[in-house]
């Protein structure tokens, strides 16, 4: 399948097609049983850090998790070059303070993402309201023009 003209391939180095051998579910199914946002598991599986495969398609990739992931521990956190490995509570902390990191990273994407599809839908309302009031205007123009008569003289004087 990869490899079609106007499909969209897996990134170099992702799998386009699934090991036989591993079970797998769906990336929806994969970020509700982690608790992730799914675009969080799909950067994960984008750079290989989370294995899974994506299958191509002609408008976008479908993006698989194999079901072994999901049992496995999420992978500790390497440490940069020069830094000293913290204390008992210290790594705690650091862990908790990532993770809420993590997640607040998550919220903010969501809301930027809700953001631009609320301004996209503020300008596709206020086109429609302009079409809108061109097309009563329209309608106005040509209804007058049916109900006045060809001669106003022929009009008797009410009284």
């Amino acid at each position: 399948m990869s490899g079609v003209a106007g499909w969209k391939n897996p990134p170099l180095g992702v799998p386009a097609e699934p090991d036989p051998a591993r079970p797998y579910v769906s990336l929806s199914e994969a970020a509700k049983q982690l608790g992730l946002d799914r675009r969080t598991l799909l950067r994960a599986l984008a750079s290989g850090t989370t294995p899974g495969w994506a299958r191509p398609g002609p408008d976008n990739l479908r993006w698989f998790v194999y079901s072994d992931a999901l049992n496995a521990p999420p992978a500790a956190p390497t440490p940069a070059p020069g830094d000293q490995p913290a204390a008992g509570n210290d790594r705690e902390r650091i862990a908790q303070l990532e993770a809420e990191n993590a997640e607040l990273r998550a919220r903010l994407s969501n809301a930027a993402e809700s953001n631009l599809l609320l301004m996209a839908a503020h300008e596709d309302l206020t086109a429609s309201a302009a079409l809108q009031s061109a097309a009563t205007d329209k309608y106005r123009q040509a209804l007058s023009l049916y109900m006045t008569p060809d001669n106003i003289a022929g009009i008797a004087p009410s009284g």
